[in-house]
């Protein structure tokens, strides 16, 4: 065994590399690949077994081919020796027997080199046959693999595609949700805005003007407020009683709406419902809804507030804010706003503070006399009128105490009556009437 310990050595080489490649091959037969690489494996172990067979025979083998199960070169040599010695000794018989020795044995010695080598390439050939067929069951394993990899992202490609619809579809679904929400929202502020104006509505109180002077205690209510006599002429203008004025809504009303702004649930809403009822066309509710704004802190400076035919029968705060009021037909007392700017037109206005004021067809009542307007202007005495004053001078009524001067100021100097019946016809608070006339009369001269 010592001779042939190379065969062995590369026996068990083969042997430890066809293991792990029959294992290995054993772990890729699988699908379309399973039935053909286990029958190759088969065939090639049957094969390579057959040979170690071969080898472990070979004794047998040569023995019946040669005549002898194995030779050495130690045999080789000692024949050759005998057949040479045999020849020079001329004997002619042992030197035909040893080399008929010879021959067989050189026979043998390379019948059994040549066996031995091609079981070994055999073995070699087979292997690296069956590592190529494993490599290329592998390689179209691999590729089976990749495609139902390919099929498994397709399908999720798909069911992405499939999310990404239903997404977009809840998407749209939250948006019209949103607009339907939007939509509530809007008619639930405008029922909030009718409930709310309907609120104020109710405790706003709503009288000529007549009665409301009366109800002050107010002198001269039934005579001209003021007139003019000279020996051509007299004229005079007296309070319209009938013209209908609204007051600002009760205190109450007021408190209870100012607690409702600051509700978590719809203190929003009412405050979006109160700047619209700044809009208004009833003057009351504009006042109260300004009034409200004021108070919690949000004042309403976004455009110009339009009080119409409003009646202020208590003092109105507002806070020092840029407001851009304008009355219209109304008659305001007691107005206390500093910063303010206020548009009066074809009113009774008493300014109380020195905010910005402007205005035509006016009976005004100021306590000093720059920038008149168009209009009725009463002064706080007459002391301190500038030498440029263009004002013409009028008689006071009982309305206004000892302590006022009347003047009327005009545009463009023109016929005194006539300016007051042209003031009378723009304003109506107020309508004509001859000195010493009831206000029947001078609503019939009117």
């Amino acid at each position: 065994m010592s001779r042939h310990l190379s065969f062995w050595i590369g026996f068990f080489a083969a042997a430890l590399v066809i293991v792990p490649v029959a294992v290995g091959a054993w772990g890729v037969t699988q699908g379309f690949a399973r039935d053909w690489a286990a029958t190759f494996f088969i065939v090639i172990c049957t094969i390579v077994g057959l040979l170690v067979i071969g080898l472990l025979f070979r004794g047998v083998i040569l023995r019946r081919l040669t005549g002898r199960a194995e030779a050495t070169v130690e045999d080789i040599s000692s024949t050759l020796i005998s057949g040479v010695s045999a020849a020079v000794a001329q004997d002619r018989a042992t030197a035909e027997r040893e080399a008929d020795k010879l021959a067989r044995v050189v026979l043998g010695w390379y019948a059994w080199s040549n066996f031995y080598r091609w079981v070994i390439g055999t073995a070699l050939a087979l292997l690296l046959a069956f590592a190529s067929f494993t490599g290329t069951v592998l390689l179209f394993e691999q590729i089976a693999k990749l495609e139902d990899q390919t099929r498994v992202m397709q399908a999720q490609q798909e069911l992405m595609d499939a999310q990404t619809r239903f997404m977009e579809s809840q998407t749209l679904r939250l948006q019209e949700q949103t607009e339907a929400a939007a939509m509530q929202n809007e008619i639930m502020t405008l029922s909030l805005v009718n409930q709310l104006r309907d609120q104020m509505l109710a405790s706003i109180e709503t009288q000529p003007l007549g009665d409301w002077l009366r109800s002050f205690g107010l002198a001269g209510v039934d005579e001209p407020i003021v007139s003019y006599v000279t020996e051509r002429e007299a004229c005079g203008l007296g309070f319209n009683q009938d013209h209908l004025l609204h007051s600002q809504p009760s205190t109450a009303t007021l408190g209870a709406i100012i607690e409702l702004t600051k509700s978590d649930a719809l203190g929003g809403r009412v405050i979006d419902a109160l700047r619209l009822l700044t809009q208004d066309r009833n003057g009351g509710v504009v006042l109260g809804a300004l009034l409200i704004l004021d108070k919690i802190g949000q004042p309403y400076l976004e455009s110009e507030v339009h009080l119409r035919s409003v009646m202020i029968t208590d003092p109105v705060f507002l806070s020092d804010q840029a407001y851009r009021l304008v009355f219209q037909a109304s008659y305001v007392p007691a107005l206390f706003c500093g910063a303010c700017h206020v548009h009066v037109g074809t009113s009774v206005f008493f300014k109380r503070r020195q905010h910005s004021l402007s205005g035509f067809g006016n009976v005004a009542t100021r306590p000093d006399p720059e920038k008149p307007l168009n209009g009725i202007t009463v002064l706080h005495r007459a002391d301190g009128i500038p030498p440029d004053w263009t004002g013409v001078r009028l008689n006071k009524g009982p309305h206004l105490s000892d302590d006022f001067s009347a003047w009327l100021t005009q545009q463009e100097p023109g016929p005194v009556c006539q300016e007051l019946v042209s003031l009378a016809r723009i304003n109506p608070l107020i309508i004509p009437m001859a000195p010493g006339a009831s206000p029947a009369q001078g609503a019939e001269d009117r």
